[in-house]
């Protein structure tokens, strides 16, 4: 399954794109916190996706930004007996 956010707005410069991805980086560098995160935001994000055994990225658009990655469908389907076989479901 894919799953596609796109951010209206600012472009991120093509030479900055990979680099979103790490640890404490942002595109602005004043380090001024009024105007911007921390840079922990998509370094968590991609981790977790590599968890997930997921495809993720990022690409200009003509309205801005678009983020996008892939998730697994799982093949079979647990229901909430199997999960919590003690409660009243």
């Amino acid at each position: 399954m894919l799953i596609e956010i796109e951010n209206p707005g600012k472009h991120i410069p093509e030479a900055e794109l990979q680099n979103i991805w790490s640890k404490f980086y942002r595109i602005e560098k004043s380090r001024n916190k009024d105007l911007g995160g921390t840079g922990l935001g998509l370094a968590i994000v991609k981790d977790i996706l590599a968890l997930h055994g997921s495809e993720y990225g990022v690409m200009n658009t003509t309205y801005g930004v678009k983020f996008f990655f892939t998730l697994k469908k799982t093949l079979s389907v647990i229901n909430r007996k199997q999960l919590l076989p003690n409660s009243d479901a």
